[in-house]
Parts: structure tokens; sequence; C-alpha cells
């Protein structure tokens, strides 16, 4: 894993030094790079911590049953992390195969009946919608051991500093 500082949110920055993994947060301004790659391999990893907290907001100050499963099942997830915090890229890959990728898939079946179960402007389908979006790249860590679950280890390592990005190549 590498720390790379550009002085700026702009995909270009990116595009002129990545070809692999990019662990990122939700800023959809990160989209771009994948549209101005020229056939680089980029893939956005995307942050189970920004997903969830689309979730726990609604729980903070009202009843919300559907986001309150919905962050049963991302615990879930983070517990099988905690067990193979530290741990080669290769064991981290086998614990994630063999515990995360079931939870994994209940947890997408779960997100797409829960969206039919609300209305389709409540502030829980917005959430639901935000995950679903970015799904292809919060589901990243299951195929590569090396890629974090979230980019909360970066994030705090920088603030309140100018934020940089992890790149993970495999």
């Amino acid at each position: 894993m590498a720390f790379i500082y550009a002085p700026g949110r702009l995909g270009q920055h990116v595009v002129e030094i990545l070809q692999g993994i990019l662990q990122v947060y939700g800023y959809a301004g990160y989209n771009r790079v994948l549209d101005l790659r020229d056939n680089a391999p980029i893939q956005l990893a995307y942050c189970w911590a920004h997903a969830r907290r689309k979730l726990y907001e609604l729980t903070h100050n009202n009843v919300a049953p559907i986001a309150e499963e919905g962050l049963k099942q991302i615990a879930a997830l983070y517990r099988i992390e905690g067990q193979v915090r530290g741990q080669s890229a290769e064991k981290r890959l086998a614990m994630r195969q063999q515990k995360s990728a079931s939870k994994v898939v209940s947890f997408k079946i779960w997100l797409n009946h829960a969206r039919t179960q609300v209305s389709a402007k409540s502030p829980t389908v917005q959430a639901l919608k935000y995950i679903v979006k970015y799904w292809d790249g919060l589901i990243l860590f299951l195929t590569d051991g090396c890629i974090e679950m979230d980019s909360n280890a970066v994030e705090r390592t920088i603030r309140p500093a100018k934020k940089e990005r992890a790149l993970c190549r495999s």
C-alpha cells in the first residue's frame, strides 16, 4: 500500500499515477477516473464506512428498522475484518472468501428486498440506493486481500491535513 498526494480531487491526478485499485470513499468525483483511464486497469474500491454512515444517520434520531438491520449485517462484516486485520493478503482473502462472501451475498439479497419495502422518495431508500450505486466497488475487498473494507485508516492518518488516497497494487 502506498499513500499518494495530489493537490485536489481531480480525476486527472489519479489517472496520471494509477494503474490498479484506488481505495476511495463515496465521493462521486472519483468516478471520473473510470471515464479518463484510456484502457488503464483501474478499479475503485469504495468505503463500507461511508455506506454504513448513510444507514447510521437514519437511526441516529429516529426508529428505522430497515436501516438498523442493514447496520447489523455490515457490523458482521466488520467483525470478520477484525479477525483478519494484520494478516497477510493471502490469509485475509481466504478468510473473506470463507466467511464474508456469503454474508455479502445475503446482504445484497436483503438490500434488493428492502428497497421494495419503502417509498422511492424516502430517506431510507436514498441510503439504500447509495449502497447499490457503489456496490461493485464495495465488494472488491472480497477479491483481493490487500484491499481494505474501508478507507478509515487513511482518513485517520491524514486528518486534518489534505486527504490522500491509498493505492493498493496487486
